[in-house]
């Protein structure tokens, strides 16, 4: 079994997304014009991130979290910012990902809580680069990975922490495991050995 790449979604402060880029992290997450988030980043405050971290962690992937945004806007905010991926986490259709994919990597984020939430995985795959399941927005809920036992998971998201991190690999197998409110202090703020731990516990997945 091969172990995950590691995201670290909802950094805030160039503090934290340096602790996580140090920590071996090979993605940084940023939700970006969604005010009701309390991880919420404006465009000129990630890329000021974005422009500190690159030089020295050249190999590290930055994503762009978005929710309905216009797609003109999407496609700015790449070059605007610096962004290697948009995540799409609000009810953007198959086309919309297509559209986008022209321009950068594109996932998408699908909220499952019953297989009926499953309905139209094969339209997004067809249209997105990678599909994040989750068990909802940055709300720390474990998803039920029975619901996706029999399918290839790109990414898994939701509620993940060093508690569950291994079993959860052990289950589904994912590409790429995302972290985030599990390993905050706080909403918006992360917590520096959370974040150490959680790569750890990753880290010997095969050990």
């Amino acid at each position: 079994m091969s172990i995950p790449k590691i995201k670290i979604c909802g950094l805030t402060s160039l503090s934290d997304a340096l602790t996580a880029a140090r920590s071996g992290a090979d993605y940084l997450g940023f939700i970006i014009n969604f005010p009701k988030s309390p991880r919420h980043m404006s465009p000129e405050a990630v890329r000021k991130i974005i422009g500190a971290i690159k030089p020295n962690f050249p190999k590290i992937k930055f994503v762009g979290v978005l929710v309905n945004q216009d797609l003109s806007v999407a496609e700015n905010l790449v070059s605007e910012i610096g962004l290697n991926v948009i995540q799409l986490h609000g009810s953007e259709t198959p086309d919309y990902c297509a559209t986008l994919r022209k321009k950068v990597e594109v996932w998408k984020a699908l909220v499952i809580k019953s297989p009926e939430d499953l309905k139209n995985l094969a339209d997004y795959q067809a249209t997105a680069d990678k599909i994040l399941f989750d068990a909802g927005k940055g709300i720390g809920q474990e998803i039920d990975l029975t619901l996706l036992k029999n399918i290839a998971v790109d990414i898994l998201a939701g509620g993940l922490g060093t508690y569950n991190v291994a079993r959860a690999i052990q289950i589904v197998h994912p590409q790429i495991v995302d972290f985030n409110s599990a390993l905050e202090s706080a909403p918006g703020k992360k917590d520096v050995d959370k974040i150490r731990a959680a790569v750890a516990a990753v880290g010997i997945i095969n050990q």
